[in-house]
């Protein structure tokens, strides 16, 4: 099967399954918590050199973080695509020349590559930007930025301020783009694992829109 789904089709298909079960039963804290579920478990997989589960926790993962930019009005094609405009933000180099990562990224990073065509484009441009990732640097990020996400959430939460709403934008991106790291690093097509998973509606209940509220998921066991 060709692969020509984009990351804003991707959006959209988490939307029709899960928007209204997600608006009914989960906030954007519960959703950024299965987020970091699914980091967790990338993270053990990662430990115990399990990898062939990967595929389906790096779709689950990928599955949240979507819906949560649902949930906030996020385009995460936009964003992801302003902020790497197929060069790294801090450095404005693809690959990525920096030796020390610098605190502020460049004010409007430059290249001539013209925006990927499908999701799996920019996984492609991602590792392109990135080549030297490994499955342990990028599992590790991504738990990271998850905490970040996290932090930013609740600070905006407690505060509504412009500036830290796009805190949260930032560090959503940054969540997913781990997560395509970490599908690189094992060879994975994030998006073709992701429409697997989907193809019949909720992962679980093979319903659109869900009517299970995807609380029967659990991980698999990993020993």
């Amino acid at each position: 099967m060709k692969n020509t789904q984009t990351l804003r089709g991707l959006q959209g298909i988490n939307e029709l399954i899960y928007r209204q079960v997600n608006d009914r039963d989960y906030d954007p804290a519960d959703m950024i918590q299965r987020i970091h579920r699914y980091a967790t478990q990338i993270l053990k997989c990662e430990r115990k050199e399990r990898i062939d589960h990967i595929g389906h926790y790096v779709a689950m993962g990928l599955s949240w973080s979507l819906a949560l930019a649902n949930r906030l009005h996020i385009d995460v094609q936009k964003e992801l695509w302003t902020r790497f405009p197929g060069v790294c933000p801090y450095c404005s180099s693809a690959p990525c020349s920096c030796k020390v990562r610098r605190e502020d990224r460049a004010q409007e990073p430059q290249s001539d590559i013209p925006e990927p065509s499908n999701s799996f484009g920019f996984q492609v441009m991602l590792h392109g930007i990135y080549p030297m990732n490994t499955l342990n640097d990028s599992a590790k990020h991504l738990s990271e930025e998850v905490g970040e996400l996290s932090e930013a959430f609740h600070f905006y939460r407690g505060k509504h301020g412009g500036g830290q709403f796009e805190e949260i934008v930032t560090e959503l991106i940054d969540v997913i783009t781990n997560l395509f790291a970490v599908a690189s690093s094992v060879k994975i097509d994030l998006s073709r694992e992701f429409q697997h998973a989907f193809e019949d509606g909720c992962y679980r209940c093979h319903l659109t829109p869900c009517q299970c509220g995807f609380v029967t998921d659990k991980s698999v066991s990993i020993r």
